[in-house]
């Protein structure tokens, strides 16, 4: 090596220093994982594996860009960083489950005992593969020309598919053409967003009504929203009757008196969901208003008739009784369609008995109102 090792012959004393380059981990609010790729001594050791499209085997592997050490050497001949002797190349890294990766750290701590010579990438792909041959672009880079010793470059992008493939694809460097290696990556980083998920929404309850069931809950930090999942079965599968609530009470009216259902909510904001909340289950069930019973001596019973006619009998506490339970009797199917009021002292004319024939289907509503002779 002509350029690329041409270290000085005046010896000199090298405080040799290797360190993980540390980053800022955010972006407005957003935040990120630490490095994904642990300290490699080999391509293939810890973990994961290592390829590139070449490199120079006179030191700078491929696996050398993930070993920590920021540095392309450290002393003269010792190299800790990936090269190749062409102008461009790709550097890749399987990671042994997927990730899903959306910020990658190109490290670059400069040459120890050479002077800088375009080595340098200056555009490039950041690309995710599924099975290592079909690659998506997720990020673009191009024009890179200032480079500072110890200064890493942070690129954060948009990715929601978990790749277990991903590698840096340079198209061009730096200037570097005649040199035993004229590209190079000292050190490359992974990362993943850290996604922040609201808390579930906890105290769910569920209250059965006539055609209806009432949910309330306690609201979560932070949420903006919530959204109402239902099932016919214990523990799910729900289905999504109502998102984009914003307040922490529903009334579910599409519901069948009779038939048990259960709920879970979860919560969203930043439009990242929660886990669900607690289960809980409620069944509508027809409300039933209970009967009027006389409790005086007397009453006063007045019954309306579907066409406004009213009418009003001053009756025993035992005829009243006797009216109501003809009602019910014939309100569930029973008895006879009419019923016969004794109008008592009411009677005119030569009459010994007078009664009112009440019609059970033209009866509108009635009253009763109890009194002590």
């Amino acid at each position: 090596m002509k350029k690329l090792l041409g270290f000085s012959s005046i010896f000199f004393v090298l405080f040799l220093f290797s360190f993980i380059f540390s980053v800022n981990t955010s972006l407005a609010e957003e935040r990120y994982s630490e490095n994904l790729i642990p300290r490699m001594t080999s391509a293939t050791t810890p973990s994961g594996k290592v390829t590139s499209s070449e490199q120079w085997d006179g030191g700078t592997f491929n696996w050398k860009a993930f070993d920590g050490i920021v540095h392309y050497s450290t002393a003269p001949g010792v190299y800790t960083a990936w090269g190749t002797n062409k102008t461009t190349g790709w550097l890749a890294y399987e990671f042994p489950t997927p990730k899903t990766v959306s910020k990658y750290v190109i490290g670059y701590g400069g040459f120890v005992g050479t002077s800088e010579f375009g080595s340098q990438p200056t555009n490039w792909t950041f690309e995710g593969s599924i099975d290592g041959t079909a690659w998506t672009i997720l990020d673009t880079q191009k024009n890179v020309t200032v480079w500072v010793k110890n200064t890493p470059k942070s690129y954060m992008f948009e990715n929601n598919t978990a790749y277990k493939f991903y590698r840096i694809n340079i198209s061009a460097n730096n200037g570097s053409t005649s040199n035993t290696v004229n590209l190079t990556i000292h050190e490359l980083q992974m990362m993943e967003k850290i996604v922040d998920t609201p808390n579930s929404p906890t105290k769910l309850t569920a209250t059965g009504g006539d055609a209806k069931i009432d949910l309330a809950w306690a609201s979560v930090s932070g949420a903006t929203s919530y959204t109402i999942k239902r099932s016919l079965t214990t523990g799910g599968p729900y289905m999504t009757i109502v998102s984009n609530v914003t307040d922490i009470t529903y009334v579910d009216h599409s519901v069948v008196n009779g038939t048990t259902y259960y709920y879970v909510v979860t919560a969203l904001r930043n439009n990242i969901e929660s886990p669900s909340s607690n289960e809980v289950s409620a069944t509508p069930k027809k409300v039933v208003q209970p009967d009027p019973e006389p409790t005086g001596d007397r009453a006063i019973l007045t019954i309306i008739l579907i066409n406004g006619i009213e009418k009003e009998y001053d009756l025993s506490s035992s005829e009243v009784e006797a009216f109501v339970k003809w009602y019910d009797a014939r309100d569930a199917g029973r008895g006879p369609g009419m019923y016969a009021i004794d109008k008592h002292t009411n009677n005119k004319g030569p009459f010994s008995k007078r009664k009112d024939y009440i019609v059970f289907d033209k009866i509108l509503t009635f009253e009763v109102s109890e009194y002590s002779a």
